[in-house]
């Protein structure tokens, strides 16, 4: 058996490498790290020109980047940028395709709603645009917004809150009343009324949601060398103990 001093010694370094291992519980994050989300759009996107008014159906892909969280004023925001954006869809006079403006970024943000908790988040995107339509005589036209499409996640005509990212299957709207012109304006003016679109099936890797695992905290390193050197020094306090318990019988044995 252990004498009472091996017994002691033993406990208090069982109870520091318990409290060790457990350490302080790390906070779990919602928002994940930098990434790129990949996921399929369908949108409804209403124009006027001198045709009149045309409602057009588009489905395609877009890409948003995501930075890793950082505080702001005591909640967590992510910055976004739409990298990507291909949309197509049919008009009255042909093919329309709808890509990711060269000159301007599309720009936005998730932003928890109160600090100490990622969810529910408000989020946002400011849309720039190129649209290749049909033209007469000319084969195409190309066309830009200068004034930005700001979408959001919306119900009833209510900003709606989310809980995932990206939010799927909810709509996204934006107010363009009472519209967004396309440049060049001339020769043909176009103008963008309405849009509204969901973000379905992530493409490929890269979407997230909720993500309820621990990530490690930057002391984790440290951490794990105390918890071997703890793992040692009782592994030698037991074998001390074990040497001494046998010391003791044989002594025992003999007298």
């Amino acid at each position: 058996m252990l004498n009472h001093l091996s017994r002691s010694v033993l406990l208090l370094i069982l109870a520091g490498f318990a409290a060790l291992v457990a350490g302080p519980a790390s906070p779990a994050y919602a928002f994940p790290p930098a990434g790129m989300d990949n996921v399929q759009v369908s949108a409804e996107v209403s124009f006027t020109s001198r045709l009149g008014q045309e409602t057009i159906s588009f489905t395609g892909i877009m890409a948003i980047a995501r930075s890793d969280p950082y505080d702001d004023g005591g909640v967590q925001v992510v910055d976004l940028e739409i990298t990507s954006l291909t949309l197509g869809g049919d008009s009255i006079t042909g093919p329309v395709v709808i890509t990711q403006s060269t000159i301007t970024q599309s720009l936005g943000e998730i932003r928890s709603n109160q600090p100490g908790q990622d969810w529910p988040a408000s989020t946002y995107l400011d849309v720039f645009v190129e649209v290749a339509a049909p033209a007469s005589p000319g084969d195409t036209i190309s066309k830009h917004n200068i004034e930005p499409i700001h979408a959001l996640p919306t119900f009833g005509g209510a900003e709606l809150p989310i809980s995932s990212w990206p939010p799927a299957d909810i709509p996204w709207e934006a107010d363009l009343s009472p519209c967004i012109s396309l440049h060049p304006t001339q020769p043909k003016d176009v103008c963008m009324t309405a849009l509204t679109m969901t973000m379905s099936t992530v493409a490929g890797v890269g979407g997230f949601s909720e993500l309820p695992s621990v990530l490690a905290t930057p002391s984790e390193g440290p951490r794990r060398s105390l918890i071997w050197a703890f793992a040692a020094v009782a592994a030698l306090a037991l074998g001390y103990g074990a040497w001494q318990a046998q010391r003791l019988w044989k002594r025992r044995s003999l007298g």
